[in-house]
C-alpha cells in the first residue's frame, strides 16, 4: 500500500501574522530535512483561497488566474484528481517549480497556487472537499511526494476546518498582541472540541509565537515573559486532549520584511535578524519533521 505524504498546515487566527512568510520559508529548509529531490519532492500549496498571498508572494497571479488547475477548482471538484488523465495532466503540467527560488535543485519543490481574489464558488463543501483533497494526497503517495505544506486560510473559514481535517501537524502562527493571543486560544478550543465532537484525530499542534520584537526596554521584556507564559497555559490546558508544543523562542521580528516579503537564503552578509529567522526557521523545519517520524 502506497504511504501518503504528511501534511503541514500553517494557520493563524487572522490574517496579518505573517503566516505566508513563515510557511515559504520553513518550506525550504522542510525540503532539506526530508531529503526532497526531483523524484521525491515536496509540494506546496495556497489555500488562502479568500485572499491568495502564497500565490502573489511567489509571483504566480497569472499562472493560476482562470487555470485549471488551481487549488480553488480542486476544492470544488471542478478539477477531479481520481480521473486518471486529469491526474496525470496535473502532476505534469498543474505544478510550478520553486527550486530555483528556495536554492534548491531543479523540481525539488512544487507549487500549487490559488485564484488571487477569492469567489463565492470557490467555498468548498467540507466533506467532498475533504474526499477530494485525498485523491490529490494518494496521487502524491503513489508519485514519491515527501510531504504537502499548506498555506491555510485563517480563522474559521470553511478552507480553514479542510486543511486542519487533513493534516498531521498543524502551526498556529500567533503574534503576540492580545487579540492574537485571545483568538489563538478561542479558535485552539474551536478547533479541537468539534474535532473531537466529530470523533476525528486532532492533528499535532506547534503554537508559534511570530514576528516576536526584540524586547530593548524593561516593560517590553515583561510583556514578553507575560505573552509566553499566555501561550505556555495554551498548551497546559489543551495538552490532555492533544499532542501540542510552544516553539518559546518563535520567529523574531525581521526588519526588511516591513518592507520587502522574502526567501531568505543563507548568506554571511545577512543582518542579524536575519540570520536569526533563519535559524528559527530550521528549527521549526526540524520539529515539525520530529512529528512526521514520530520521535516527538
Amino acid at each position: 500500500m502506497t504511504q501518503q505524504p504528511k501534511v503541514v498546515s500553517f494557520y493563524s487566527f487572522k490574517g496579518g501574522a505573517g503566516r505566508t512568510l513563515c510557511t515559504v520559508n520553513v518550506t525550504r529548509h522542510l525540503a532539506k530535512r526530508l531529503g526532497a529531490t526531483e523524484r521525491n519532492p515536496i509540494l506546496l500549496m495556497d489555500m488562502d483561497l479568500d485572499s491568495a498571498g502564497l500565490t502573489l508572494l511567489m509571483e504566480h497571479y497569472d499562472t493560476f488566474e482562470g487555470s485549471p488547475w488551481n487549488t480553488s477548482k480542486m476544492v470544488t471538484g471542478e478539477l477531479n484528481l481520481n480521473i486518471i488523465k486529469v491526474s496525470e495532466a496535473f502532476f505534469s503540467e498543474g505544478m510550478v517549480d520553486l527550486s530555483a527560488r528556495m536554492g534548491m535543485a531543479e523540481k525539488t519543490v512544487r507549487f500549487v497556487g490559488a485564484e488571487a481574489v477569492g469567489r463565492e464558488s470557490a467555498v468548498p463543501v467540507l466533506g467532498d472537499a475533504i474526499e477530494w483533497m485525498q485523491f490529490l494526497l494518494e496521487d502524491c503517495g503513489k508519485r514519491g511526494v515527501v510531504s504537502v505544506v499548506i498555506d491555510s486560510a485563517s480563522g474559521r473559514q470553511d478552507s480553514a476546518l479542510l486543511c486542519h481535517s487533513i493534516s498531521d501537524v498543524v502551526v498556529y502562527c500567533c503574534r503576540i498582541t492580545d487579540q492574537f493571543l485571545i483568538g489563538t486560544g478561542l479558535q485552539l478550543e474551536f478547533l479541537i472540541e468539534k474535532t473531537l465532537a466529530e470523533g476525528e484525530r486532532v492533528p499535532n499542534i506547534i503554537l508559534l509565537p511570530v514576528a516576536v520584537p526584540n524586547a530593548t526596554e524593561k516593560w517590553q521584556s515583561e510583556r514578553y515573559k507575560g505573552c509566553m507564559l499566555q501561550l505556555a497555559g495554551l498548551v497546559h490546558k489543551f495538552e490532555q486532549k492533544a499532542h501540542i508544543q510552544l516553539i518559546k523562542e518563535g520567529i523574531g521580528e525581521v526588519e526588511a520584511f516591513k518592507w520587502i516579503e522574502s526567501i531568505l537564503l543563507e548568506d554571511e552578509a545577512l543582518p542579524a535578524d536575519q540570520q536569526a529567522a533563519l535559524r528559527a526557521y530550521e528549527s521549526l523545519a526540524g520539529a515539525i519533521a520530529d512529528l512526521f517520524s514520530g520521535r516527538n
